[in-house]
């Protein structure tokens, strides 16, 4: 039988080192070992196993409604999938074109196995779950004590105190903001305000030119004028 293997790491910086190809590796001996002949490796680089909504796992299972393989082989089904449902859902997909899902590490065939897949499935859920509100805890207990938690907006950088907080200073972009927010005041466009910024040389923080768009986020941003409300605020 024809199979396809799907490998996936979450973080871009795992791409180039051995997750992948390790991966890759014990999923073509598991298939060697069953006598399965595998024809594609579907590699998702830095994609979060939350949604389905990834490139190569679509790309993947039209694959295999199109008939050109007749299972998929995983090293694990946290690779596959970290909710529960979407899960059921892909998996659904591949049987329902008459495929079967296979895991390294699991049993998905027998009865128990497929028990216990759905129990994996499940706890899988939880463990993202709980690192999410771990994070966001620890996020607001940085901003309780004064730190910077985030990009800061236009017109400041972030800089390290002696007290090691992160605070936000004025940057070279603060009197062409304030320049935006007096001609928006006198009642500019948001493109003349755009076109303004671009003649006198400003650009925006990835090096581009002034858009509409930016300078309507701009002066829509209550950080710009109130950057205390993500941390300590100096001027100096």
């Amino acid at each position: 039988m024809k199979c396809v293997i799907y490998v996936r790491v979450s973080d871009q910086s795992q791409v180039d080192g051995t997750s992948l190809t390790t991966q890759t590796a014990f999923c073509k001996e598991y298939a060697e070992k069953r006598g399965l002949k595998v024809v594609r490796v579907f590699r998702e680089e830095g994609k979060s196993a939350k949604t389905l909504n990834r490139p190569e796992l679509q790309r993947m299972l039209e694959y295999i409604r199109s008939k050109k393989a007749g299972a998929v082989i995983v090293y694990d089904l946290s690779r596959f999938s970290r909710n529960l449902l979407n899960q059921l859902l892909a998996r659904e997909t591949i049987e329902g074109a008459g495929g079967k899902l296979l895991s390294v590490t699991k049993d998905l065939e027998s009865e128990m196995g497929d028990t216990m897949s759905k129990v994996a499935g499940a706890f899988n859920e939880w463990e993202n779950r709980r690192r999410a509100a771990k994070c966001r805890t620890g996020l607001i207990a940085r901003f309780s004590e004064g730190y910077w938690v985030s990009t800061p907006p236009p017109g400041y950088d972030m800089v390290r105190g002696r007290d090691k907080r992160s605070r936000a200073v004025l940057n070279e972009m603060a009197p062409m903001i304030k320049w935006a927010f007096e001609k928006r005041a006198e009642g500019w466009t948001f493109k003349r305000i755009a076109d303004g910024m671009n003649s006198r040389g400003y650009r925006s923080r990835h090096g581009r030119k002034i858009r509409e768009q930016n300078v309507h986020h701009l002066i829509k941003n209550p950080r710009i004028l109130e950057p205390k409300q993500l941390g300590s605020f100096s001027t100096q």
